[in-house]
């Protein structure tokens, strides 16, 4: 009896320290700022997990681009109308990753946390320009996707 008891003891310590609702999962929001804040983070890890594949197609893309180059002029004559989108592409990309290069330095990410309401506008600013970023990585991806084809 004495052991199931202390069985009984410790199961129940187990569960509820498995259970607790704060370990594992999203961090607690307490406030407008913090949601906000959780909100441009969001966009950040969203873009971020994007920055690999957008160089590995940079790379992918003026190695296309160099090949064209390289055709002799009688067969550059057919490819042009490709190297053109080849040329926007590039710069798409480059745009992207360039705009997400900034933002992450411009981000400050304790701007204004002893005032929560300039804080508030500070995030809410923010959430906006990376989400802009974050948008305008997806649209280079899909781009990529549609003229890369294989």
């Amino acid at each position: 009896m004495k052991y199931t008891l202390v069985f009984i003891t410790i199961a129940m310590t187990f569960l509820v320290g498995c259970n607790d609702s704060t370990s594992g999962k999203e961090p607690v929001v307490t406030s407008v700022t913090d949601s906000l804040f959780h909100e441009v983070m969001e966009g950040h890890d969203a873009a971020m997990g994007k920055t690999n594949r957008i160089s590995s197609l940079q790379k992918l893309v003026q190695r296309e681009i160099d090949s064209l180059d390289k055709l002799p002029s009688k067969m550059k004559h057919g490819s042009e109308t490709y190297k053109v989108r080849l040329d926007s592409l590039s710069v798409m990309l480059g745009g992207a990753s360039a705009d997400m290069d900034k933002w992450m330095q411009e981000f400050n990410m304790d701007s204004a946390k002893n005032d929560q309401e300039l804080r508030a506008k500070y995030l809410e600013s923010e959430k906006e320009k990376i989400f802009k970023v974050r948008e305008k990585m997806t649209d280079a991806l899909k781009m990529a996707d549609s003229l890369l084809k294989k």
